[in-house]
């Protein structure tokens, strides 16, 4: 989850970490929605946030789809690299 942003990943990497495994159960699928709306609501920065972000999903979905989620969405949730 290095260099993934915050505000990018979240609204587009738990759909589709999701949708690559296809069977995630009703109750995981709303427990993590209300994960990821603490994170959201959290005063934490936005490189933890990406963290604990990728932690739930790992939880859920498991290392290996996490990975070829972040992969596969690339740059449209990394953050701009720092001048």
């Amino acid at each position: 989850m290095k260099d993934v942003d915050f505000s990018k990943a979240v609204k587009a990497l738990p759909p589709f970490c999701l949708g690559l495994m296809q069977n995630v159960p009703p109750e995981d699928q709303q427990k993590l929605k209300k994960a990821v709306e603490d994170l959201e609501g959290s005063d934490a920065e936005a490189s933890v946030k990406s963290l604990l972000l990728g932690l739930e999903l790992m939880n859920v979905v498991g290392k290996d789809v996490l990975t070829t989620a972040v992969t596969s969405l690339g740059e449209q949730i990394q953050s701009l690299p720092k001048a």
